[in-house]
């Protein structure tokens, strides 16, 4: 669709308009035919100067879309975003910025209120629950604590001043007041004293009475404003599906650098506010278009301090506190768009090379008035923020306020773009050299560097810079493991390091000499009782590349401890064996002890000597006391005979 075409769209739409609003669709009649004659006069006219109270026409425009954007017909909305595409090419930064101060502006200001006409319900999903609940919290706390009630024994005359400045009262609510009044409501212009007198439970009631007419013209009023919100949020909802839909088509460098803050701006109230979370889901969507669009993003001259200062501003936005995974994200993606702007770089490159920025820094070297190159100007500024946020310093930003900066920005950063920012590594290792750091930093330093290690960063950066990374890095990490105690290990910073150890070893092998030393071996193996599951198969994988024969020696090792419990088990178990008889002694026989003493029982003892044993002495006892009862019978038979 062409310019022309926008045009036709908007003047056809507004001649409908006579019949419904012919004030307002005259009005705009009278600014659209302005705008066409400015849009399409000849280029000789063109060069007469217009005055500088005049607007351009594209902004006189972009407002009349805005007012056709707040109407509730889907027509007027449909016929705005397709003249709002059609006209893409005329749009510049003031004309988004009118948008933005819509978008930006605040909810409760409301003397224009939008028309919402046949206003479809799922326009407003997503807004109405979160204001809702807000406004009736704040009914209720206004009811609690008794805002808008009188208070007896009290009387408030208001001054004349005040009684002009309000105004007219409603006639509604006048009714209401008269009806819970009652009689008493006719007393305001009887003169009798008597008349005034009232007993004290008739107070009480009017007091009651009163006090509900003006509970329910607050909570009018409550309901009232919740619906202004809802309305004004659901505005600006269709803004910003009226920019997707330009983002998607076509956007320029220009434009993005208008939006970027304002939308992460929207998208922390969304986090922070919950009846504005679908206008800050809506601004994230945005912000991921413009950062993932497959279309190049149509390049503009701005100064150099532009892209610059902005980059400060993203940086300085993520100290924020209370901020989610998902906006730090947000907040990285923006910076890079802005870096990507800055350098000419479409969404596929990936960054120079170190190779030809190390080249250009040394042909730079002979040259004292040589400029720096765009690269050289964005690592400054990456590499000195965060040294500020490793070394837990505070920077100051454009309000002079102390911020400290959040880590997780550049974490994302280093991660999709690791090639760009790749000369970032020498501070990242540095770190662990340095003992003012905080353990928390140094294990975010090697959370940036495992992310940036892979095979196709080493293909792209060359072989030159990856050997002397390689070779440098492996010799202090062994270091810090080699000092590394059971006193002063920490869980996390030494899973770090030994992922990258591995990948090291990994990508770089024993020809460049990043194998583990004998002594790094053992106190590795020294400190795998104190590493958890994941820590312990790390140092195992770690030794495995190092020493091809580590699990043989294992084996043997484990085979030999075995063996050795197994005979201390068996001493033991003799040992016990012996304890037990001795301690068992008490209660035995007497033969068992003396046999233990090495003396003779008794018994061999008696037959050695030609006695009999105590025990055929007890037989020979008995069988005496047989032949003594079978005599006694006999003499007993011989004296009866």
């Amino acid at each position: 669709m062409s310019t022309s075409h926008a045009f036709l769209l908007i003047l056809f739409y507004n001649f409908t308009q006579l019949l419904v609003d012919p004030a307002t669709a005259i009005n705009h009649l009278e600014d659209v035919y302005g705008c066409l004659n400015n849009a399409f006069k000849s280029k000789r006219k063109s060069v007469s100067k217009k005055s500088a109270d005049e607007p351009d026409w594209i902004d006189v425009m972009t407002e009349i879309l805005i007012s056709m954007m707040s109407q509730g017909s889907v027509m007027a909305r449909t016929i705005a975003t397709d003249a709002y595409m059609a006209l893409a090419d005329h749009i510049t930064p003031a004309s988004i910025q009118l948008i933005i101060d819509v978008l930006m502006g605040d909810n409760k200001d409301n003397d224009n209120p939008v028309s919402f006409e046949d206003q479809e319900d799922e326009d407003m999903d997503g807004v109405e629950d979160g204001v809702e609940d807000g406004v009736e919290d704040d009914v209720k706390d206004g009811v609690e604590d008794g805002e808008g009630e009188p208070e007896s024994g009290e009387e408030s005359e208001p001054s004349e001043s005040e009684s002009e400045e309000e105004g007219d009262v409603d006639e509604g609510f006048r009714q209401k007041l008269r009806s819970a009044l009652g009689p008493a409501a006719d007393v305001e212009g009887s003169n009798s004293e008597e008349d005034e007198d009232l007993s004290d439970s008739e107070m009480f009631k009017l007091d009651s009475l009163i006090a509900a007419v003006f509970k329910s013209m607050r909570q009018g009023k409550a309901k009232e404003s919740s619906e202004n919100k809802k309305q004004m949020l659901t505005f600006k909802i269709r803004l910003l599906d009226l920019l997707i839909v330009l983002a998607k088509e076509k956007m320029s460098a220009d434009i993005v650098m208008e939006l970027n803050l304002p939308l992460l701006a929207l998208m922390l109230n969304g986090e922070k506010r919950r009846e504005e979370h679908a206008l800050g889901q809506h601004a994230q969507k945005l912000s991921q278009i413009m950062y993932r669009q497959g279309k190049e993003i149509h390049a503009v001259n701005l100064d150099k301090e532009v892209y610059t200062d902005r980059i400060m501003d993203i940086i300085h936005f993520s100290s924020r506190p209370l901020m989610s995974q998902s906006l730090v994200s947000s907040v990285s993606d923006a910076c890079l768009l802005v870096i990507r702007l800055y350098m000419n770089m479409s969404a596929g490159d990936v960054g120079p090379s170190p190779v030809r920025t190390r080249s250009h820094k040394g042909a730079r070297k002979d040259m004292a008035n040589t400029t720096k190159t765009r690269h050289d100007e964005v690592l400054e500024i990456i590499t000195t923020n965060l040294n500020h946020c490793l070394h837990g310093r505070s920077i100051k930003d454009k309000d002079d306020r102390d911020i400290h900066l959040n880590p997780s920005l550049f974490l994302n950063m280093f991660t999709k773009y690791p090639v760009l920012f790749w000369d970032v590594t020498s501070s990242l290792v540095k770190v662990y050299e340095e003992s003012g750091v905080k353990v928390y930093n140094k294990t975010q330093a090697g959370a940036m560097l495992v992310n940036m290690l892979n095979k196709d960063v080493v293909e792209k950066i060359g072989e030159e810079v990856w050997t002397d990374f390689a070779s440098s890095t492996f010799t202090t990490l062994t270091k810090v493991i080699r000092g590394t105690t059971k006193e002063n290990y920490f869980e996390k910073l030494m899973h770090n390091i030994l992922q990258i150890l591995i990948k090291i070893s990994s990508l770089a092998g024993p020809a460049q000499g990043c194998v583990l030393s004998k002594e790094t071996q053992s106190h590795l193996t020294e400190l795998l009782p104190r590493c958890s599951k994941d820590n312990r198969r790390l140092v195992r994988t770690l030794l495995r590349k190092s020493n091809p024969e580590f699990e043989k020696e294992q084996s043997e090792k484990t085979k030999e401890g075995k063996k050795m419990k197994r005979k201390m088990k068996d001493a033991k178990g003799v040992s016990s064996s012996n304890v037990g008889e001795i301690n068992s002694n008490d209660g035995s026989s007497p033969l068992k002890v003396k046999k233990m003493n090495g003396e003779d029982s008794p018994v061999k003892g008696r037959k050695m000597n030609g006695e009999d044993s105590p025990v055929k002495g007890k037989k020979a006892k008995k069988k005496k006391g047989k032949d003594m009862k079978s005599q006694k019978d006999s003499n007993t038979m011989d004296v009866t005979s």
